[in-house]
């Protein structure tokens, strides 16, 4: 692959990234506010369901279907090529993302959560994202790579839910409302289809035999059986993220009254200060010291959350925003990088599925506790949020030399 094609070929996959995420992101500051305001709670009123259990289960399905599909896209991308499956991943992504909108016009809660579990169902793409970039960059470049293909994926936070709560805000406009950063995910899904289809050429240079391979497909098979405790160590990181993620706009709500454009604010000072991290300051690290600088970060992220909630003024929330968002940039770049050292690379479309298919079987256990925990008080996932990460540090420090090195 010569080297103008190589750039075009990473370039693409950061434009795709980004803008994958940001369909992702616009419909973020939506929910809480429709489901937890008294008007639009009894148009979608669902058995007799509270707000925030409606809430849980309407956030839990998404990541339900990406655990479902995002193994199994990953190991596709290993056997039938890279492009292909982003490809039709961006297509249904589409699709999913239309019906949602129109669930929304609909006041329909049973159409909305099928919307959302087919939309997850195919847009766990970013492990083929990952897996792409290691099929086009060497071992010692892979945290400056992931670095940046983070820091795109994390920049889509900054816009999208500042866009996606102005479009859903119907204050600025009478024609719009909760429905519409719905649709537009959808535009942006497409836009994401035509990019690889003109720009990305298949990566992959040896496919796996999809008929030896997919029949014997099944989740956490890897070859390297040394690789599961540090799957499972990721996969409590990534549950602290999540709870932290899905609930701290609805901690906002209840705290100080933030409707969809202030929450869409809040997230995005939050991901400045991840994206700063991952694009530059990750470049200053060396591998010989991620052991320590994991266990500090995650310790530091515990510390940090807990503080978040003892400020009662705003300034202060932001703050604690500001060095939360640099802890997580640092965890998200590392903890990737790490276990893609440790796989082969024949199996890197594999190995990046599972890890983010964890990662969303996370998101659908954190939606649904949290959303039956924060009945209880809005601060109690951000407890867990900081509980959590504290337990995988734990996790991490005494199972750490016990994982298997690269085969």
């Amino acid at each position: 692959m010569g080297a103008f094609v190589l750039i075009r070929s990473y370039a693409s996959l950061l434009i795709f990234s980004f803008i994958s995420y940001l369909g992702v992101a616009l419909p973020f500051p939506v929910l809480a506010p429709m489901l937890l305001s008294e008007e639009t709670w009894s148009l979608f009123n669902f058995f007799g369901l509270s707000g925030e259990l409606m809430l849980g289960l309407t956030l839990a399905i998404y990541p339900l279907g990406k655990f479902v599909g995002a193994p199994w896209l990953g190991s596709w991308s290993d056997q039938i090529g890279r492009r292909k499956v982003l490809l039709l991943s961006a297509t249904l992504t589409a699709a999913g993302h239309f019906i949602c909108f129109q669930s929304i016009i609909l006041h329909n809660f049973s159409l909305l959560i099928a919307s959302r579990f087919f939309t997850g169902l195919w847009e766990g793409n970013i492990g083929i994202a990952r897996a792409a970039a290691t099929d086009l960059v060497t071992e010692k470049d892979k945290p400056i790579v992931f670095g940046y293909l983070n820091a795109a994926i994390t920049s889509s936070y900054i816009a999208g839910p500042l866009v996606g709560g102005y479009f859903a805000d119907h204050s600025f406009s009478q024609y719009f409302g909760s429905h519409l950063p719905f649709l537009i995910a959808a535009s942006f899904s497409l836009v994401c289809f035509l990019i690889v289809f003109t720009f990305l050429p298949e990566t992959l240079q040896t496919h796996n035999n999809p008929v030896e391979k997919i029949g014997r497909f099944s989740f956490l098979n890897l070859e390297n059986k040394a690789l599961l405790p540090f799957l499972f160590i990721c996969f409590l990181f990534t549950l602290s993220f999540d709870s932290f993620f899905q609930f701290f706009p609805l901690y906002m709500v209840k705290a100080f009254q933030f409707k969809e454009f202030d929450i869409g604010l809040a997230s995005s000072i939050l991901t400045v200060a991840m994206v700063l991290t991952q694009a530059f300051f990750i470049r200053g690290l060396k591998s010989q010291e991620f052991e320590k600088i994991v266990c500090l970060s995650g310790l530091s992220l515990g510390g940090m959350l807990i503080i978040m909630l003892l400020f009662k003024e705003l300034s202060g929330v932001f703050f604690c925003l500001i060095v939360i968002g640099f802890f997580i940039g640092i965890l998200e770049t590392f903890l990737p990088t790490m276990f893609s050292n440790r796989c082969s690379s024949q199996e890197q479309g594999k190995a990046m599925g599972q890890l983010m298919s964890l990662r969303y079987l996370g998101d659908f256990i954190i939606c649904l506790g949290g959303g039956s925990l924060a009945s209880y008080g809005a601060s109690f996932p951000i407890y867990m949020s900081a509980s959590i990460v504290i337990l995988a540090v734990a996790a991490f420090s005494f199972s750490f030399l016990r994982i298997g090195q690269k085969t």
